[in-house]
């Protein structure tokens, strides 16, 4: 049992999340929240947060914000899309697979890069690995707009790379 940066850091984030879904500041749920912060922090931090697969989480704060702003706003449009989709007389669909290269380096930034490429309506992230991601588009309009992705560049911002 080692407590570090990593374990401090995991706990505020989970007991932060705690709070959000628990919505209650009673004395017993504070503590409670607290308590399983820790003990799952403690125990799944060496596990879940490897020094060599994680890009600097507290150094790149802000270039996290910016890609969860992104994602939001990606989000937003893509569900405006996918209703004038839905409500066209004429269904303009043609799915597809499409193998896309994926240059991030760590698993973390891969993870959420593929979790958010299924959070937006009309595509689906079906196999992630260092070198490619596999993903299942609705239309042929959203492949031709795939590489313009704001989310990825986001990412490879976030990971210190970027601009």
């Amino acid at each position: 049992m080692v407590f570090s940066k990593d374990v401090l850091g995991m706990t505020i984030l989970l007991y932060i999340f705690w709070l959000l879904i628990s919505w209650s500041l009673d004395w017993v749920n504070l503590l409670l929240g607290f308590t399983f912060s820790l003990f799952v922090a403690i125990f799944m931090a060496p596990e879940i947060i490897r020094a060599e697969e994680r890009p600097p989480f507290l150094a790149r704060g802000f270039f996290f914000l910016k890609f969860v702003l992104i994602l939001i706003r990606e989000i937003i449009k893509a569900n405006f899309q996918g209703v004038a989709i839905v409500l066209s007389p004429r269904l303009r669909i043609s799915p597809q697979f499409v193998e896309v290269k994926q240059t991030l380096r760590f698993p973390v930034t891969q993870a959420l890069w593929g979790n958010s490429i299924t959070l937006t309506p009309g595509t689906l992230s079906i196999d992630v690995d260092d070198r490619k991601i596999l993903i299942h588009f609705l239309t042929e309009e959203m492949v031709t707009q795939f590489p313009e992705n704001p989310v990825g560049k986001a990412l490879v911002e976030f990971e210190g790379r970027g601009k």
